[in-house]
């Protein structure tokens, strides 16, 4: 799975604020990857291919940090 290759979606909460992320996957259970100081949605890649076949993945890039 490359990351780099699924499109990256754009949560808008309002007109200064936006949260890129990856929305991968399906399942009942949804799991949510947040990343620390210096990392970013793609960090994830081995995670969300693992997981992504039963659930939900959403990976988040958090403002300032990556």
């Amino acid at each position: 799975m490359n990351l780099t290759q699924l499109p990256v979606r754009i949560a808008e909460i309002d007109a200064m604020k936006r949260i890129f992320h990856l929305d991968f996957g399906h399942g009942l259970s949804v799991l949510i990857f947040i990343h620390t100081f210096g990392c970013n949605r793609k960090g994830w890649k081995a995670q969300v291919a693992i997981f992504s076949s039963r659930n939900r993945c959403i990976a988040v890039d958090l403002g300032g940090l990556s």
